[in-house]
């Protein structure tokens, strides 16, 4: 794909303008509501073309899911919930801690937990990170209480 093909100094620069962006509260909807962009982000991610970028992909992704709205919509997405899950079970540290963060983010809506249970290795995922020290580990553990309150999570598993 385009993504291969780019250079790694380009692929980080092209995320990091993104990343800017994020900062934006004003720019969230925009960024959210953008499929190309969330594709582009999920591709940059499963890449691993450069782990200092895919960081800054997650980083964006768990940055836009702030909003109810923007949570949902990301949740939906067919393959970022798997991507951010693959990243916690096999990334570098500094991947798992943004992943982490992501997945507390993404789990804070409660009609985004039958999401996490359609994925794959969403409980080995929580169960590693809860093994590492540091934030990754409280982060995994709120992702765990955001799940919990769900009426339908038990029923799910």
């Amino acid at each position: 794909g385009t993504f291969q093909t780019m250079t790694v100094f380009i692929l980080k620069r092209v995320v990091k303008i993104f990343a800017y962006f994020a900062l934006l509260k004003s720019a969230h909807a925009t960024l959210a509501n953008n499929d190309k962009i969330i594709k582009g982000m999920v591709n940059v991610i499963d890449s691993g073309a450069c782990s200092a970028a895919s960081v800054d992909a997650i980083w964006i992704l768990s940055n836009l899911a702030f909003t109810d709205f923007n949570c949902e919509m990301l949740t939906l997405h067919p393959k970022l919930l798997n991507s951010i899950i693959k990243c916690s079970i096999e990334g570098d540290s500094s991947m798992k801690n943004e992943a982490s963060a992501a997945l507390m983010n993404l789990s804070a809506i409660k009609s985004s937990h039958e999401q996490f249970t359609n994925c794959e290795n969403f409980l080995e995922a929580l169960r590693k990170l809860l093994l590492n020290d540091g934030e990754s580990r409280s982060r995994a553990a709120g992702t765990l209480r955001n799940l919990a309150a769900s009426q339908n999570i038990p029923t799910l598993l």
